[in-house]
């Protein structure tokens, strides 16, 4: 603590004393113009150079040598191989040590997206799952970092992933459609596949019901979701009319993934309840049944879920937030307005221009 409380109090010295420099310029050069001695350009000029050299010393704090890289580092912030010249090109860089560090990691990581080009999530154990991005960069991760957070997820996150429950949290990696887990050190990364993982999404042939969301998020930890949903007390009255009934050889396909749009094709010879491996957000996911908008669910505390009747059915699922669609007609309008009204001024204008031109004839 004394020592922080040192180096403050030296770097305030520091700005104190080239703050009374700088004014003590300043002044003497805005005195000697008074006095008539000094060019008023001229004093102009040293307060500029005055200015510039403060706002240059105090931002060379922030922007620096050290914040410029090598453009290899620049075009791929995660490398997968590593030389002696890239070691000789990072040394003495703190930003940049960590990416060799990751080399083999990231190299684990491309291998995974190389050899499996479906869509599925990976689970990254070794560099910090929910505060790293290198398994973003490859794939979709269940982790990552971002300051703002979906709640839910992050009452998942808390519940299953601090404590890591070798029984629950495998349940949880299921539902999250996770395929491969990197698991191991930083130097031998191994990629450990997950052949229980409930994909994209299925059908479910039991439906559980809760009374609360702390039900919720304890079931989803002990329950077989391939088989069973946990849903929701106030959720009961969406399956009126809405009966579920099993069958063993229906299925439902991921066809084509967008990050706004997600179609699927399903088959089955009952009506199903399809789950989706998919944060439920109601503020602009809609879901279309044959192109049919139908009404849908939050399932497994976290995902969405959608009643499918039985027979061949296209599913597509579409994020149209009704703020971007209200935006886009205020934003129609108004430029349809600022035409309306430049084309009037215009109009007006040129109106007065000939009437001045009569006049001055007359």
């Amino acid at each position: 603590m004394d020592y922080l409380v040192e180096e403050r109090y030296k770097l305030f010295r520091i700005d104190a004393i080239k703050a009374f420099i700088y004014v003590a310029i300043t002044a003497a050069a805005l005195f000697l113009v008074l006095k008539q001695k000094l060019n008023q350009n001229i004093a102009l000029i040293i307060i500029g150079v005055v200015s510039l050299f403060d706002l240059w010393s105090v931002n060379k704090r922030y922007l620096n040598d050290d914040n410029y890289v090598d453009k290899i580092f620049a075009e791929n912030p995660f490398q997968t191989e590593s030389s002696d010249l890239m070691v000789e090109k990072v040394q003495g860089n703190p930003n940049l040590e960590p990416i060799l560090a990751n080399v083999n990691v990231n190299k684990t990581l491309e291998i995974i997206s190389e050899k499996d080009k479906t869509h599925y999530r990976i689970f990254n154990n070794i560099l910090g799952t929910f505060s790293e991005t290198n398994t973003s960069y490859f794939k979709s991760s269940i982790g990552g970092y971002h300051a703002v957070k979906l709640r839910r997820y992050d009452d998942v996150i808390n519940e299953y992933f601090q404590v890591m429950d070798s029984v629950k949290l495998p349940n949880i990696l299921n539902l999250l459609n996770t395929k491969y887990m990197v698991l191991g050190g930083p130097e031998k990364p191994q990629a450990i596949p997950n052949p229980r993982a409930n994909g994209n999404a299925w059908f479910v042939s039991d439906l559980k019901f809760v009374d609360s969301p702390n039900q919720e998020i304890k079931s989803i930890g002990v329950i077989n979701s391939k088989k069973t949903a946990v849903i929701a007390s106030s959720d009961k009255k969406y399956f009126d009319g809405k009966p579920v009934q099993a069958d063993s050889t229906a299925f439902i396909n991921l066809t084509k993934y967008q990050p706004n749009e997600l179609e699927f094709k399903s088959q089955s010879k009952t009506p199903q309840l399809a789950v989706f491996s998919e944060i439920y957000y109601p503020h602009g996911w809609k879901f279309f049944i044959d192109e049919k908008e139908v009404p849908y669910i939050k399932a497994d505390y976290l995902l969405r879920a959608v009643h499918v009747p039985a027979g061949n059915h296209h599913v597509r699922m579409i994020f149209e937030p009704e703020v971007i669609e209200t935006g886009k007609w205020i934003s129609l309008l108004s430029f349809g307005l600022f035409i309306l009204l430049s084309g009037f001024g215009i109009f007006w204008m040129n109106k007065n221009k000939k009437k001045e031109i009569l006049v001055e004839k007359v």
